[in-house]
C-alpha cells in the first residue's frame, strides 16, 4: 500500500516532470507544489498567453478518484442502496488536465492530456459500469458512511516521453 510519503513524491514527480516536458516543447511552466486548489501548474507561451493544468499523477495505469466528485448521489439507508441523481456540475469543465504514469524505469513515463469534463465522463462511467451489476447497492459503501468510489480513466491524448509521438486513446478504461 502506498504511504502518504509516497504518494506525495509521485505528485512532485509528476509536476515536475509535465514542466519538464513543456519545456521541451518550448513553453515555460511553473509548478505551485499543491498550494493552488483548482490547477498545480501555469503555463506560458512566447505570446503570454496563459493556461492553468491540473497533474494527477499514478504510478500504475489508473487514477482513483471519489465517485461523489463527479456524480450527484443520495443515500437510502433503509434500503442500503446508493441512489444516481446524475452528473454534478463541474467548474472549469475545460480546465486541462494531464495525468501521468509514471513508469518503471526513466524515460518509460506516460502523459495523457484531456479536459476536466474528460475526467468527469471517464469516471462517471467507471463508477456505474461497476455499480450498475450491484443495482447500486452496496451494504460497505452505505453501512460506514464512505461517499465516494474508484474510477480508471485514460484520457484522449497519450503522449510517450520516449519518442515524443502522440497517440490517441479510448476516453475510459474497463474498471
Amino acid at each position: 500500500m502506498a504511504t502518504g510519503l509516497s504518494n506525495k513524491l509521485a505528485g512532485q514527480t509528476g509536476e515536475y516532470l509535465v514542466c519538464a516536458e513543456l519545456g521541451r516543447r518550448g513553453l515555460i511552466a511553473t509548478t505551485f507544489t499543491g498550494n493552488v486548489p483548482e490547477y498545480d501548474l501555469l503555463v506560458c507561451d512566447d505570446a503570454l498567453n496563459t493556461v492553468p493544468i491540473q497533474v494527477k499523477t499514478s504510478r500504475g495505469d489508473n487514477w482513483p478518484s471519489r465517485a461523489d466528485l463527479w456524480l450527484d448521489i443520495e443515500f437510502d439507508d433503509e434500503q442500503k442502496k446508493q441512489i444516481n441523481l446524475g452528473s454534478r456540475k463541474i467548474d472549469h469543465p475545460d480546465l486541462i488536465y494531464v495525468c501521468v504514469a509514471l513508469g518503471t524505469q526513466q524515460g518509460y513515463d506516460q502523459f495523457f492530456i484531456c479536459r476536466k469534463s474528460d475526467i468527469l465522463a471517464a469516471c462517471i462511467g467507471s463508477y456505474t459500469r461497476w455499480m450498475d451489476p450491484k443495482d447500486w447497492k452496496d451494504v460497505w459503501l452505505c453501512g460506514h458512511g464512505r461517499r465516494g468510489g474508484v474510477g480508471s480513466l485514460k484520457c484522449a491524448r497519450r503522449i510517450n516521453e520516449k519518442d515524443g509521438n502522440t497517440q490517441r486513446e479510448n476516453h475510459v478504461s474497463q474498471y
